[in-house]
Formats: structure tokens, sequence, C-alpha cells
């Protein structure tokens, strides 16, 4: 390290003006957070959220990578009993990996809304499924700027504007475009803030996690939406 100091630049920054510990006391007694590494590699989840973020992501996607795989070889008719059970051991070693993910069960709970909210925001967009109507949704818990509001309204005066369209277009714009942050308040909750920035537009809503998780369970999100999807598949003869 000595040796190499002109090299390296070292920034240290006092862990309190990054986030405030009794906050984060207030959110690991309410998530009965117990273990050393559970408080710890909770903490790196404000510290360094979009690595945690990725790092959730990554791992989900792995997950599915196993249960397809898995799947895929079991439906097979081209692969003996033996094979498949093989093949199971091969993909717990995969699952083994995750074991590292135990204590992150803060990064994962915002990991989770994270997927519900992205899910939400490419069903408003999918013609196959019936229009959304705004009109039903409760947006209450949602803080924005009213000022913003004001001029979307203005600005669409001609159309068929609402709260409830202006909260999902900067919900669907923060998401697509990557623009998420979470915060920790007084109350020791976590908050996610939705920030829609495009050229010299930078709006921000914010919510908190769990009334994002009421939110995203409304009943009217998910009517028009079929139960069953259709999937071909094609075998060799």
């Amino acid at each position: 390290m000595q040796q190499n100091n002109d090299k390296i630049n070292v920034n240290e920054l006092e862990l309190n003006k990054i986030i405030k510990m009794r906050d984060y006391k207030k959110l690991t007694k309410k998530l009965k957070i117990q273990t050393y590494d559970e408080y710890f590699y909770g903490l790196k989840t404000f510290l360094d959220f979009e690595t945690e973020l990725s790092n959730f992501l990554v791992h989900i996607s792995q997950i599915n990578n196993v249960f397809y795989a898995y799947c895929t070889k079991r439906d097979s008719k081209n692969v003996t009993q033996n094979e498949i059970e093989e093949y199971k051991k091969q993909l717990e070693k995969s699952l083994l990996e995750l074991y590292e993910d135990e204590n992150a069960k803060i990064s994962f709970k915002i990991g989770f809304v994270y997927l519900y909210s992205m899910n939400f925001a490419l069903r408003t967009e999918d013609d196959d499924y019936e229009k959304l109507k705004y009109q039903d949704l409760n947006v209450s818990k949602f803080k924005y700027q009213n000022e913003n509001w004001e001029q979307y309204r203005r600005r669409n005066e001609t159309q068929n504007c609402s709260i409830q369209k202006y909260i999902i277009e900067r919900m669907r714009n923060s998401l697509m475009h990557g623009h998420i942050e979470i915060l920790l308040n007084k109350k020791g909750e976590i908050e996610f803030v939705f920030r829609d920035k495009y050229n010299k537009r930078n709006e921000v809503i914010s919510i908190i996690l769990e009334d994002l998780e009421e939110f995203l369970s409304q009943q009217c999100l998910y009517s028009g939406i079929p139960k069953k999807t259709l999937i071909f598949r094609v075998q060799q003869r």
C-alpha cells in the first residue's frame, strides 16, 4: 500500500454521514435482524445499492436457469432416470453457491419489491392485455412534487389526465432508465425513490417500501391479464 501510495487514491467517508446509524438500528429491529452477518450485510445494501441489486438479479437468474434446465431434462424422452438423478446433483451444486445470500435479508426484501415494480411497469406497456384503468388505482401513498404535477396537468389539458397517470409515467420512466434509489428515513423505513430523468426533465416521486408493496398488490393492476400463457413445444420425430 505504502509502496504504491502515488498510484492509489483512497477516500474515507464517515459512515454516519452516508446513513444515520440510529435510523438503521430502527430498521434492523423492525425486520428482526439478529446476527452479526445479517446486520452488516444489510448495511452494505445502503452503502452500495447498485451492486447489491445487481447481485440479487444475477442470483435470481441463476435459480431460474437451474429450474429451467432441470425441467427441460426431466421432460425429455431421451434421458434415463439415472441421468436425471445425476443431473440433479449438478444442479444442487449450482444452488449451493447461493448460500452466500443467506444473510442478505434486507437486500432481498428490496430486490423482490423491485422485481414486482418492473413487472408492473412492463404490464403498462403490453398491448396484449386490457388497458390499465388509471382511475381505479390508489396512488395516495406516493410523494411527488406538486409543481411538476401541475405543469404536467397543464401540458395535457386536452387528454384524460389524472394524478394516477402522472405517477405511473414517472415510475415507469425511472425503472426503464435505471434511475432508482433507496433512502432510509428517520423512522427506520426504506423509501423507494423513482427519478424520471431525461433531457431537462428531472422529476422525483417516492414511496415507503411497505406502501409500495400494498400499491403493487391492488387487484385492478392485474385485471385483463390471462391466467394461462400458451407454450409451444417442438419435439423431434
